[in-house]
């Protein structure tokens, strides 16, 4: 009998603790909306030069009383005058393009957070090893005479 309630004690302070989880999860999503603008500037320079000379020179007959041919034609009495100036010009222009670039950029994210709780009760493991301890000091303090052979 004294056998039955030692393994009985020993059997109620030996347990494993109760254990408990929790998990929680939690998912946060985020979106981020931005605008991006780019512009670019295209200049460019035209620069146009123009020269010209013109010559003047003049053709007359030797003799004024008499036609002379001139191009395959004919003339009577006649000075012909031919002008050419010289001309420079330059032209300029100034090209300026500018091009805006408007892009929406959408960035998504997701979290996924996962928490896990653990509430792990006492165990009574560690008494129930002092318990045994005690228990086989007594035994061997009863039966010695066993153990010094």
């Amino acid at each position: 009998m004294k056998y039955i309630t030692i393994i009985i004690c020993g059997v109620l302070f030996f347990s494993c603790g109760s254990r408990k989880v929790e998990i929680q999860k939690t998912n946060t999503e985020i979106k981020t909306v931005s605008k991006e603008m780019s512009k670019t500037i295209d200049t460019s320079n035209i620069e146009v030069k123009f020269n010209y000379e013109h010559n003047t020179y003049t053709i007359e007959a030797k003799d004024n009383l008499k036609p002379f041919i001139y191009n395959n034609k004919t003339y009577l009495n006649v000075i012909l005058k031919h002008l050419n100036t010289k001309d420079n010009t330059i032209y300029k222009k100034d090209i300026k393009v500018v091009k805006t670039n408007a892009k929406d950029v959408i960035i998504n994210s997701r979290e996924i957070v996962k928490t896990k709780i653990v509430d792990k009760k006492e165990s009574m493991f560690k008494y129930f090893i002092i318990l045994i301890v005690v228990f086989l000091l007594y035994l061997f303090l009863k039966f010695r005479k066993f153990f010094l052979i």
